[in-house]
């Protein structure tokens, strides 16, 4: 009988019993089992461990959640660590035996090693319950003033999570937590920017108080990590007070003109474009800027432009106002993208910024994309949705757009067939003119044997047999010849 099989071992067990690892992971358990009743805590903490690597793959084990307990409790560092890391990964508010944990924690955060009270912080941001928190906090509190900074920023980071479990403890720590603010250590500090931007997340008026502080840093820094960090705290908290933007257009206007880190130039392009006010001379500059990630190498780069010009667009004050030079040829270039994600955005993005001067080219691209690209549905889709706009505004020859209907309407299997049907009568009833076209139109899509146009007026030929006209159309069509 193998007893004390290691967990690299049962790994290599399992692999090796392909299409059987149920029976053996059975069999393992049943090993384990015996295992957490010795006596021998490096025995048993290694069946922990296992339990642990398990847990992973759907089974469970919240029967040996006492002997996790006593594995945590051994003085030995390498021991109790996989007793805490099936803690973590095991223990939730309904496990009876969590309160036991406590007192381990408070031992721990102790100890002479760094490494295992940063272990049990590590442990109670993941199992923390009111209870626990209660009885805890003062211990935290008295770990944020610790000469060791590795603990001063574990502890921070640990809060944000007993916030979340117990948000009456955010009143009590908020002076201590404020305090780390003026950290000499940049991980400290970095990591106090970063939990009161979570927390600002959920409720940003809260902290309008730190403002003066933030700034401070923000000016000083040359931390690229944090200067991110804050320039998200001020983007929520500038709609708050009015005054804040005005002292930011300095600071903003700096870091625009002096940083060499992509990363810190496009969140303060973006923290600009969010809260300064339109018309300044620094948001024309962010917006200059941000042209220049349109030209990156870099597709991440490309879709985060993408979409903050999307973003830029959604808002009241830039609509019919922004101007950006060849943004409708790069935005063209992205729908190509393999990216479903950015050509998306790019494609959302066209929507918005097309004009009827543009509108012809724009769709004549979007057709050759969809005949290249399967499915094609989405670019059929921004087409049309581009054509119905504003009741046909941006269409300037409606013979020619009852072309491009009449292509779509030619894929029997298109999403968007009963769109198609709906704009070939709308067309016809709103505009007099172009109805003798529609019905010769009409007529070629039901008569297979007549010759038909494509969207560049060339004859496509004609084909013989059944019709290939969408269902949906087939009806407006009828409709339309009468």
């Amino acid at each position: 009988m193998v007893f004390e099989k290691s967990l690299t071992a049962m790994i290599k067990g399992i692999r090796a019993h392909r299409g059987k690892e149920p029976e053996y992971i059975s069999t393992c358990l049943t090993e384990i089992q015996k295992e957490v009743t010795s006596k021998n805590l490096s025995t048993k903490s290694m069946a922990v461990l296992k339990l642990a690597y398990l847990s992973m793959l759907g089974y469970d084990m919240s029967w040996a959640t006492f002997a996790v307990v006593e594995v945590m409790s051994h003085n030995r560092f390498a021991i109790k660590r996989p007793g805490y890391l099936a803690c973590s990964m095991s223990f939730n508010a309904n496990t009876d035996v969590g309160l036991l944990t406590i007192n381990l924690f408070k031992k721990d955060f102790g100890s002479k090693s760094q490494y295992e009270s940063g272990m049990a912080l590590s442990c109670l941001s993941c199992i923390c319950t009111p209870e626990i928190s209660r009885d805890i906090l003062n211990d935290l509190l008295a770990m944020l003033s610790s000469s060791r900074a590795y603990l001063r920023k574990k502890t921070v980071l640990c809060l944000y999570r007993v916030f979340l479990r117990d948000p009456p403890a955010l009143r009590t720590c908020f002076p201590k937590l404020k305090e780390r603010l003026g950290d000499e250590d940049q991980g400290v500090l970095t990591a106090t920017v970063n939990t009161f931007l979570e927390l600002a997340r959920k409720n940003a008026k809260n902290y309008l108080s730190l403002v003066p502080q933030m700034y401070h840093i923000l000016v000083n820094t040359s931390n690229n990590w944090l200067s991110i960090k804050l320039l998200k705290v001020f983007q929520l908290l500038c709609p708050l007070e009015a005054r804040l933007p005005g002292k930011l257009v300095e600071p903003l206007t700096n870091l625009l003109n002096t940083t060499k880190a992509q990363s810190v130039e496009f969140e303060t392009i973006r923290c600009i474009v969010r809260t300064m006010p339109e018309g300044t001379a620094l948001v024309t500059l962010g917006i200059e800027k941000l042209q220049t990630f349109l030209n990156s190498s870099d597709r991440n780069l490309r879709f985060l432009a993408l979409e903050l010009f999307k973003e830029i667009l959604e808002k009241p004050q830039f609509k019919d106002k922004l101007t950006v030079p060849a943004l409708h040829e790069k935005v063209l270039l992205s729908i190509e993208e393999s990216d479903t994600t950015a050509r998306k955005i790019a494609l959302q993005l066209l929507d918005r910024i097309v004009t009827p001067a543009s509108f012809v080219e724009t769709v004549k691209k979007l057709m050759e994309f969809s005949k290249s690209t399967c499915p094609p549905d989405e670019f059929v889709g921004t087409i049309l949705r581009m054509g119905a706009r504003d009741r046909y505004a941006l269409v300037d020859d409606f013979a020619w757009y009852l072309l491009v209907l009449a292509d779509i309407a030619r894929s029997l299997d298109s999403a968007h067939a009963g769109q198609v049907a709906e704009q070939l009568t709308d067309i016809v009833v709103r505009v007099p003119q172009v109805r003798p076209y529609a019905v010769t139109l009409a007529l070629s899509l039901l008569d297979r044997s007549l010759p038909h146009e494509d969207i560049g007026g060339r004859a496509a030929g004609v084909t013989e047999g059944g019709l290939e006209v969408a269902t949906p159309v087939v009806g407006a069509c009828a409709w339309l010849v009468g």
